[in-house]
């Protein structure tokens, strides 16, 4: 081909043409073997995320705080029936007290309005009289102590100690009670802030707050 161009430019530059096709005439393409593709898409609800996911985040949340302090006041319930059970054995065991004194003093009178029965100082009538009171004070020791029988059977049931537990008391009864600090207004404010069963009510509210925000995001 190159001996029929007369024009040595020509034949220079058909050469250089020449070569080139010659040298990719044996390339080869590589051929890659085990190849694998893959292809991911994320779709994030920016929308749902504000008007309907994360109010109904929040109304859970305060469902879960409702519950934790429901569960809270129930403890403290607990708590103040305990309180009340234990004083009121403490007050059922000083009722005894009181009515075994009364009895004692009861019949040393009943032994004297006697002797001056005896003596004729005195009416046999004033001695019935004593008698009466005598078993008047009685009965009422045997009162105090089925209170007492009851009252301690609700200790050790609130305690869950067995029955043959003797309870005592430990407290110093006679000791001052420490005055609340405040008026009546503050304190009435303090336990509206602070009781939990007004605080749960307000979770709920609050739950049901964002349950409606939640429901209403959810439509669009």
């Amino acid at each position: 081909i190159l001996g029929q161009v007369s024009d040595p430019a020509a034949q220079q530059l058909l050469s250089y043409g020449l070569e080139s096709q010659l040298a990719l005439a044996g390339f080869e393409f590589p051929i890659h073997l085990d190849r694998y593709g893959l292809n991911a898409t994320l779709s994030y609800p920016v929308t749902g995320l504000f008007l309907s996911i994360l109010p109904a985040y929040r109304a859970a949340r305060f469902y879960a705080d409702a519950e934790a302090l429901r569960v809270d006041a129930e403890r403290r319930t607990v708590g103040l029936r305990a309180k009340e059970a234990f004083y009121g054995l403490a007050r059922a065991k000083g009722a005894l007290v009181i009515s075994e004194a009364a009895v004692t003093q009861a019949r040393a009178h009943e032994q004297q309005i006697g002797a001056m029965v005896s003596a004729g100082t005195a009416a046999r009538v004033e001695s019935m009289r004593i008698r009466a009171q005598v078993a008047a004070a009685e009965g009422r020791v045997a009162r105090a102590r089925g209170a007492v029988a009851v009252a301690s059977y609700a200790v050790r049931t609130l305690l869950h100690e067995p029955a043959e537990l003797a309870l005592e008391i430990g407290e110093d009864l006679a000791a001052p009670v420490e005055p609340a600090h405040g008026t009546v207004e503050e304190l009435v404010v303090q336990a509206r802030d602070r009781r939990p069963e007004v605080r749960a009510l307000r979770m709920i509210a609050d739950a049901h707050s964002a349950e409606r925000d939640a429901n209403a995001g959810s439509r669009w």
